[in-house]
């Protein structure tokens, strides 16, 4: 992060100058006069400050303190304009606190402003505003509580903002302005610390064009804490929480947008929602309970396991929670228990000619009633779509999925055939199965591996069905679970990464 405060040190501003080639008489003269003011401050100042009237103006004198009231040396002090904006300087004044915490300005006109004082080397700072504009008197104004505050920090959506490499951010009425470089550009956030613990309320945007404009904000940076500002609103960060993955991820050099993840959170969290690295918003679902625990199922914008099998993930309460319906995912169904009676959902199953299949799924094929139990069946009036099923052959423990083009018993292409292969899943034990179709293209995985990548041919209205039955007739005997319906055009990459990321 490089921030700008665009304003040069001037020794003739400091407490004390000095200047060995000047006469000795000349440094007495200064030394005293500097002694006198500093007396003549000292019969009205309080802890914090004082500002006082001088035949050109006004001066600003002050100790810095940490939080516990200890004075602090080397502490830029900066007199700014209430709209200052750091990149384009309006009105200042600096200089440095002394091993006393003291400082002084002199000469200041009547006005309104803003006092910034900053320790880096503690990572701390404040920021207050002045007002001398109803004193035309002589009497001294205190100005209490400069104590600097740990600094904060903010995670912001480039999005928000349609913010690009090359514009910059300026906070009004602060030293901060930030230069969005590529880097953030390419992740679409900016994250930014060491920020004065305040209420922001303005914000000036440069862009890179020369343009510019002004935008009223509620940025409330908190002391220690890291505020996210995202589409759904600004919240801090209270915890966070990071996921450790196999190692061959990171071998395989797995990647994949929007993967759906199970999350397991304490049951203390009211209404807990999770933010990425890279300031993503991630709505959680809450699917079942697990002791003092929540198990939620949320959307992960992006992984990439090309460098780091550890996923971590900053978690907030008191967000605005949603469904998952946010693209790929079109709906998600969790089945807690075992289903003995079929199941309809109600959509459209195919978009734009494509679906995707995704759930988890624990059957005995030996306990079923009858062979061909039908697991998942999308079909028209006509009978045209497909089936997810038992296969019908004395290997009771494969699973197929069957096309059909025109009537129940016209099938186009059926995946338990020697041509297409079969998936022996039905063993009692836990398997993940996916069926994509994207046009005249289909996809079938079971745990991860790609059993069947292929075109296929297909009739009028086959992309027709209203309505995915589970567990339709046979009726059959077992459990299915994590059914996520999506828009089918995942690559095989996103398959097998999301498997990985489902297993327990």
């Amino acid at each position: 992060m490089r921030i700008m405060t665009l304003f040069k040190k001037s020794s003739s501003q400091n407490l004390i100058p000095y200047n060995g080639k000047k006469a000795f008489l000349k440094k007495t003269l200064i030394l005293f006069f500097a002694i006198l003011n500093f007396c003549i401050l000292g019969c009205t100042v309080d802890s914090a400050g004082v500002i006082t009237e001088t035949e050109s103006g006004k001066s600003l004198a002050g100790i810095v303190t940490d939080s516990k009231g200890i004075p602090l040396a080397n502490v830029q002090v900066a007199l700014i304009d209430t709209q200052f904006i750091s990149a384009r300087p309006l009105f200042k004044r600096e200089v440095i606190s002394d091993d006393s915490g003291y400082f002084i300005i002199d000469s200041i006109p009547q006005g309104s402003y803003r006092l910034a004082l900053m320790d880096s080397s503690k990572d701390q700072s404040l920021l207050t505003s002045i007002d001398l504009s109803k004193d035309d008197s002589l009497q001294t104004i205190s100005v209490k509580n400069l104590k600097l505050l740990k600094n904060g920090s903010f995670n912001l959506d480039l999005n928000l903002f349609q913010l690009s490499a090359g514009d910059t951010l300026c906070l009004t009425g602060s030293l901060f302005c930030k230069v969005i470089e590529n880097g953030d550009d390419s992740l679409r956030h900016i994250e930014v610390t060491g920020m004065t613990p305040i209420l922001f309320r303005s914000l000036h945007i440069l862009k890179a064009n020369h343009s510019s404009e002004q935008v009223d904000i509620q940025w409330n940076i908190e002391s220690e804490k890291k505020l996210f500002i995202t589409e759904h609103g600004n919240f801090f960060s209270k915890k966070t929480i990071s996921k450790v993955f196999e190692e061959s991820l990171k071998n395989g050099g797995y990647t994949g947008d929007s993967i759906p993840m199970r999350f397991v959170l304490s049951n203390t969290w009211e209404k807990p929602m999770l933010l990425d690295t890279n300031g993503n918003t991630i709505l959680l679902q809450p699917i079942s309970t697990q002791d003092d625990s929540i198990v939620y199922f949320g959307i992960v914008p992006k992984v990439d396991f090309s460098k780091s099998t550890t996923l971590s993930f900053a978690v907030i309460d008191s967000a605005q929670n949603g469904s998952l319906n946010t693209p790929p995912v079109r709906s998600f169904h969790y089945f807690n228990e075992s289903l003995t009676n079929s199941t309809t959902i109600t959509e459209p199953v195919f978009q734009d000619s494509a679906i995707g299949l995704s759930f988890r799924f624990k059957i005995d094929g030996k306990d079923q009633d009858t062979l061909g139990v039908v697991l998942i069946s999308a079909r028209t009036a006509e009978g045209k779509g497909f089936d997810i099923r038992q296969r019908e052959s004395t290997d009771s423990v494969s699973i197929c999925v069957r096309l059909y083009s025109d009537t129940l018993n016209n099938v186009i292409a059926a995946s338990d055939t020697i041509i297409y292969g079969a998936a022996k899943l039905l063993d009692n034990e836990w398997h993940h199965y996916t069926l994509f179709i994207n046009k005249a293209h289909l996809t079938i995985s079971a745990d991860g591996e790609i059993i069947r990548n292929t075109d296929i041919k297909v009739t009028e209205n086959f992309y027709n069905p209203s309505e995915i039955i589970i567990g339709s007739d046979p009726l059959f005997r077992g459990s299915l679970t994590e059914l996520f319906i999506l828009d089918g055009k995942q690559d095989t990459s996103w398959i097998k990464t999301q498997y990985e990321l489902q297993k327990r």
